[in-house]
């Protein structure tokens, strides 16, 4: 395999989060989390969006499930991981959104020596 050149970019060091109203069911999002305090130590976990509300009395509720299980065909009522966030909770990014935080986390991790 070849190598591949990536253009450089400028990346926000903070997160930019999707907002609740742009969310689309059925699109996937990314959560980046971390497993150490220094945030050198970066997990990243793709999730689709599946709806709101789902169950009844639920108010402001937005669900994600894990892709895994969505894409082997799995759905809301099964087994399958699901996240319930209420609307207005930061969570979300768009592909390029966590990759920007990846990056940072990239930087850091240069710079620690």
């Amino acid at each position: 395999m070849g190598t591949l050149h990536f253009e450089g970019r400028d990346i926000n060091s903070s997160a930019e989060y999707v907002d609740a109203r742009e969310l689309i069911q059925g699109e996937t999002y990314f959560t980046v989390q971390f497993v150490d305090d220094q945030m050198l130590v970066p997990e990243l976990h793709p999730l689709v969006f599946i709806g709101e509300n789902l169950e009844p009395g639920d108010s402001d509720v937005l669900y994600f499930q894990d892709a895994a299980s969505h894409e082997a065909g799995m759905r809301y009522g099964d087994t399958a991981k699901v996240h319930r966030i209420k609307r207005g909770t930061p969570f979300g990014l768009t592909f390029e959104r966590a990759l920007d935080a990846l990056l940072c986390c990239s930087l850091a991790r240069s710079k620690r020596g």
